[in-house]
């Protein structure tokens, strides 16, 4: 077993988990995003070129970012430099892309929302504070799970450690030293 940080391999496990949550949800959303077609503003919204581009290059480069991070989280485990650099590289661009999509969402998506649902059951005001807070709150998650990524994959000690250096323990030492050493007793 590796000598690496514990908050390391927390991180690996964890986003060994979230991404193979990742590598199948997406197949599976985008199924249900284009074949299932019950909700008259979600019709509007795929006959729009610009939304189904959209909701594609989110899907791919999803997927593709889901497959880099389950590799280098087995990676990071084991403490190979190219898994720490995988998964920093995911969390940078995945903060890029979310700030991208959310601006994409809040000033293309919203106003398209916005007139599909004109008409509807469903207030076009309602519509548009879910889409708000769901943007941004998807955009606030994965500030902290990128934040912590960055923050953990970043510190000195884990830079050593995939490189290979490790701080010393008491145990190290070829000597062991008490605490309370006892003085010989002098003859008198």
């Amino acid at each position: 077993m590796s000598r690496g940080p514990v908050s390391i391999k927390v991180i690996s496990i964890l986003a060994i988990i979230l991404s193979a949550f990742l590598l199948f949800i997406t197949p599976i959303s985008l199924a249900l995003i284009f074949l299932t077609t019950t909700d008259p503003v979600e019709a509007v919204l795929r006959k729009d070129a610009g939304y189904v581009v959209f909701t594609l290059f989110c899907a791919v480069f999803g997927f593709a970012a889901a497959v880099v991070m389950f590799f280098s989280a087995i990676a990071s485990l084991k403490l190979k430099p190219w898994g720490r650099r995988g998964m920093l590289l995911v969390a940078y661009l995945d903060t890029l892309i979310t700030i991208a999509t959310t601006i994409f969402s809040i000033i293309y998506v919203l106003p398209l929302m916005d007139r599909a649902a004109a008409g509807g059951s469903v207030s076009p005001q309602i519509l548009k504070l879910l889409h708000v807070v769901s943007a941004i709150g998807g955009l606030l998650v994965t500030f902290v799970i990128n934040g912590i990524i960055i923050y953990f994959f970043s510190r000195k000690v884990a830079v050593d450690a995939f490189n290979g250096i490790f701080p010393a323990t008491r145990t190290a030492f070829p000597v062991q030293l008490d605490a309370d050493p006892q003085q010989p007793t002098q003859p008198m």
